[in-house]
């Protein structure tokens, strides 16, 4: 948060004495960067739902991604059922968070396969009709909708950000056979809806995991072929789901998917990991570990995206999810059920702490001087080495009192009167 510098006590040309400056400018993170989402908890209780969000803002939550399920809001064509979504906007601005939405989930009527026995687990029978939705969503949540309207006394915090459908590259959420094209078609075919309901929407692609699971498109085959069906420009953010056996292969699904988007010159859209996380038990899978695994692995993966969140465009992490569904002790039923920061009864796990430390920053970066000319008579030149104590860092350097500017280590400087100089470094963190 602060600027705070340790001085090594190094000289340059004569006489040079350290000094601290005051705070450069660092890329700062979004406002709605630390992302939950807690879906077991959308039918609660009104005053349940408070005192939920109470205690995921204290952890530093900024953002809730939450499902939006077509088949419930519309289950017959051009008939909605607005309830139980007014009641989750209502508890979401009253506790001052945004919304991510992840729109999917037809309903007979509007799915590809309306008489088989998931109907929402297809996709839509016509994009459009998929767009027409979501233009309604907007309607009625967006920025000028008329929620906000028929609710003046509420605080006014409207759905920027759609998320086009959840993992469509896998089988059980895109009909039994994924295709990019097809999904591509689709946000190509719902992108103008959106942009006429709202110009300044965020579309958000659909979470893409790296899936091991039978039939599964993997995650960089499935991006490639998205670019070539013609979905740049259809999506403003690119959405990436992370899980994997460590945080190192996690990121490293962060720098794949990256060089894709490089590649083919969408070095400007972001990246949001719209799902992160690990088990803390459960039967044994690659996700699964023990308590203390989980928030190392949390911790872990969450330092490095911040650190590098300029540099890999990443615009937002969402944990997934908040609440485990089975005792701790469980360790033989599917390891979703153990992803949680909280136990069963909604305690802390070690994990919460985790996620908070990353997520509420309130530790000012220690600035060291490391290296620099030494005594009097180095003549003309100078050059300083300099780090901080926290990754991602930007740095800002000064000369003899002059505004600071940004700077990398080492800072070199040529043509120095004689007589004694004044350099300082300064470093601000991505909070």
């Amino acid at each position: 948060m602060g600027i705070r510098a340790r001085l090594a006590g190094l000289a340059a040309t004569c006489c040079v004495a350290l000094a601290l400056t005051a705070p450069a400018a660092a890329a700062p993170l979004p406002g709605d960067f630390f992302g939950l989402a807690a879906p077991d908890s959308f039918d609660a209780s009104p005053a349940f739902q408070q005192w939920l969000l109470g205690d995921q803002k204290a952890v530093g939550g900024q953002v809730m991604r939450q499902i939006f399920d077509w088949s419930r809001i519309e289950p017959a064509r051009g008939g909605y059922d607005w309830a139980a979504y007014d009641s989750f906007m209502t508890s979401t601005s009253q506790a001052g968070m945004d919304v991510l939405a992840t729109v999917g989930w037809p309903a007979a009527w509007a799915s590809r396969c309306p008489s088989g026995p998931n109907p929402w687990s297809c996709p839509p029978a016509s994009y459009a009709d998929f767009g027409r939705f979501v233009a309604a969503l907007i309607g009625r949540y967006g920025p000028e909708g008329s929620f906000w309207t028929a609710n003046p006394s509420l605080p006014k915090r409207p759905i920027e950000a759609w998320q086009l459908w959840n993992e469509p590259n896998l089988r059980g959420l895109w009909g039994g056979a994924p295709n990019a094209a097809e999904y591509s078609e689709m946000l190509k075919a719902a992108a103008p809806y959106i942009r006429a309901a709202d110009p300044n929407a965020e579309i958000v692609s659909a979470g893409v995991p790296n899936s091991y699971l039978s039939g599964a498109v993997p995650m960089t085959a499935y991006l490639e072929a998205m670019y070539a069906a013609g979905a740049q420009g259809a999506f403003d953010t690119l959405g990436l789901h992370v899980y994997c056996e460590t945080p190192a292969c996690s990121i490293g699904l962060v720098e794949s998917a990256r060089s894709i988007m490089n590649a083919h010159g969408d070095e400007d859209a972001p990246i949001w990991v719209t799902e992160m996380g690990w088990a803390s038990a459960g039967r044994a899978y690659r996700f699964v570990t023990d308590l203390e695994g989980q928030a190392a692995n949390i911790g872990e993966l969450m330092g490095e995206l911040v650190a590098r969140h300029e540099e890999l465009g990443v615009r937002g992490l969402v944990q997934y999810m908040w609440h485990d569904l089975s005792p701790q002790t469980n360790s033989t039923d599917s390891h979703w059920n153990h992803v949680g920061l909280t136990y069963l009864d909604y305690t802390h796990k070690p994990a919460w702490t985790a996620y908070r430390s990353h997520a509420i920053d309130t530790a000012p970066p220690e600035t060291s001087i490391d290296s620099g000319p030494s005594g009097s008579g180095n003549g003309p030149s100078a050059s300083f080495e300099f780090s901080s104590t926290e990754a991602g860092s930007d740095f800002a350097c000064s000369l003899d009192g002059d505004a600071a500017q940004p700077c990398v280590s080492p800072q070199a400087y040529t043509g120095l009167a004689d007589g004694p100089h004044t350099f300082s470094a300064t470093a601000t963190d991505p909070h």
